[in-house]
């Protein structure tokens, strides 16, 4: 993960700096934006190598901004996992629908986590 960039597009701070803490200490560089238009700009200023994305958010929600992403051909293999306290099936479905790589549901495993982080960096 040594100088990979990883957007976090969540607006709940108590999730968001654990999971930036264990990122940096694995050498990535972590941006965050806590609402959705932000999150889009984000990603089109600093072509992150990956986006952890939440589906509830201010302005634009995880599924808007997932299709955005993944319908345009600057962005469509940039990695987006979906992580959502939401664990419903239609959730999932939607995911799918909208091009998400991974859903993974809140709170997470962080051993997990980190190995699957890794492995969509390779």
């Amino acid at each position: 993960m040594i100088g990979k960039k990883i957007l976090i597009i969540d607006d709940e701070s108590t999730f968001v700096d654990p999971i930036k803490l264990v990122l940096e200490k694995k050498g990535a560089h972590v941006l965050w934006a806590s609402e959705g238009v932000d999150g889009l700009n984000q990603v089109r200023k600093s072509l992150p190598d990956l986006i952890l994305l939440d589906l509830m958010l201010p302005g634009l929600n995880g599924y808007q901004i997932c299709r955005l992403i993944k319908h345009d051909t600057r962005y469509k293999n940039i990695p987006v996992f979906i992580v959502s306290a939401n664990d419903s099936e239609k959730d999932k479905n939607l995911i799918k629908n909208c091009g998400g790589d991974l859903y993974i549901t809140k709170p997470i495993n962080f051993d997990e986590f980190v190995q699957q982080v890794k492995k969509a960096l390779q």
